[in-house]
């Protein structure tokens, strides 16, 4: 994360951005000062743990019940489209869509607002206002499509410079990559708050997801580039879990997992007991899933086509698991 990182005004605010109020900020002052940063850098960017994680602190009335500090209220629908709004203006603030739009400085003939609106507009297909006004009555697929909007546009900017004139900041050098994923971050983080089991994932778009283990299992394999047929794997969960999968995406989506276990079928045979590895893929034919013949029943119901795609997913984690195993037998 601060590997490279040489210039001490760029550093001043990587820490800042990072930290709880200013305490990144004290503690790249005091390494700048006694000329350790450079070896605090080397330790973080090998030892991760090396960076504290914030934690709100127990207060009177929480030490007084017990310790047990109270989590913070859910987000209702309202609030968090409102969230959402404050959201980005915050990051607007902030330089991230500089990149995109332009600097928004008075000594700049540049119209930064109006670009935006024009950007924003141009890719929702719709008159839209920047900062985008996340009206309540527009409802909350409004907001969740402004989100996405908005992940296209912004980019972390690493490099900033003080305009005593205009008493602002001007922002350079920016990261896109680094820039969606401090939004993702923040995004996700007012979704977890929320009743809504929406994320927000790396390619920018909203899935489905279970609030149950099975995400773990979908963060395992989608991460793992070992896993089997990566591409296709990853392809297949965001066919599935993408907001209002259709019934056919949906489909798509298993007679892909279908495709990847067919693919390592004499493995599983040799692994699973005799036939066992026949039932997975008679289920998948029995219905018109993988195949559309006159013999085959189409009318199931959407929950089965569920269940179907989280065994499937499962099994190709035990293919990945298998394959892990034998690769690591001495030959």
């Amino acid at each position: 994360m601060v590997r490279g990182v040489t210039d001490e005004d760029a550093a001043r605010l990587l820490f800042e951005e990072a930290f709880y109020a200013d305490t990144g900020l004290q503690w790249c002052n005091a390494a700048l000062a006694d000329g350790t940063f450079d070896a605090l850098a080397t330790q973080m960017a090998a030892d991760p743990l090396r960076v504290p994680l914030y934690s709100r602190p127990v207060l009177y009335r929480d030490r007084k019940a017990g310790g047990v500090r109270r989590d913070r209220p859910m987000l209702t629908e309202v609030a968090f489209i409102v969230a959402v709004g404050e959201l980005i203006t915050e990051l607007d603030a902030a330089g991230y869509f500089d990149f995109a739009f332009g600097e928004d400085c008075v000594d700049s003939d540049n119209d930064h607002a109006g670009r935006a609106r024009e950007a924003l507009s141009d890719l929702m297909a719709s008159d839209e206002d920047w900062p985008p006004q996340l009206e309540v009555v527009l409802g909350p697929d409004h907001a969740y499509t402004v989100i996405e909007a908005a992940h296209h546009f912004v980019a972390r900017p690493r490099k900033r410079s003080y305009h005593s004139y205009g008493r602002e900041w001007h922002y350079g050098d920016f990261d896109r990559r680094a820039g969606q994923g401090v939004f993702r971050w923040r995004i996700n983080a007012l979704l977890e708050r929320s009743d809504s089991l929406l994320r927000l994932d790396p390619s920018g778009v909203l899935v489905e997801t279970t609030g149950d283990p099975r995400d773990e299992l979908v963060e395992s394999l989608v991460h793992d580039a070992a896993a089997p047929s990566p591409d296709a794997l990853s392809h297949a969960i965001e066919q599935f879990r993408r907001r209002g999968a259709t019934r056919v995406e949906k489909r798509t989506a298993v007679v892909a997992l279908a495709g990847i276990l067919e693919e390592n079928r004499d493995l599983l045979k040799a692994e699973m007991l005799q036939g066992d590895e026949g039932s997975l893929f008679q289920i998948a034919n029995k219905f018109a899933i993988r195949h559309q013949r006159a013999d085959q029943q189409p009318n199931y119901a959407d929950a089965y086509l569920d269940w179907i795609f989280w065994w499937y997913l499962a099994t190709v984690d035990l293919v990945r698991q298998l394959l892990a195993r034998d690769s690591a037998v001495p030959g």
